[in-house]
């Protein structure tokens, strides 16, 4: 997405948590979803954590419909992440635990 990089400005906000972690959120609104002329537009938002060595150590990033602004960035980051972290777990242990199975991603020959 480093065709995010032509904009002007990205709005971001940081929080310092209690162990002096640093959770850098940024997000831009109406933005094309690809660098293709024909694409449609999205609201794009970023989620950067920083431990305290300063070192980048997760950036995760989003696309939706909707407006994404300074008072719901952290809510819609904390559910995206909820939500992986359950798909995650779920496959993992379906996967791995005794289940066998595999995570089919739908390409192919139809049956």
């Amino acid at each position: 997405m480093g065709w995010l990089n032509a904009f002007n400005s990205h709005p971001s906000t940081e929080v310092v948590d209690d162990n002096g972690n640093i959770h850098i959120y940024t997000w831009k609104n109406d933005v094309p979803l690809n660098g293709n002329e024909k694409t449609i537009n999205v609201n794009w938002f970023q989620y950067q954590f920083k431990n305290t060595q300063v070192k980048v150590t997760k950036t995760h990033s989003w696309v939706t419909y909707i407006k994404i602004t300074q008072d719901n960035v952290i809510a819609m980051t904390k559910e995206r992440r909820c939500r992986w972290k359950i798909e995650n777990e779920c496959f993992n242990t379906l996967k791995n635990q005794g289940y066998h199975i595999e995570h089919k991603y739908g390409h192919g020959n139809k049956i």
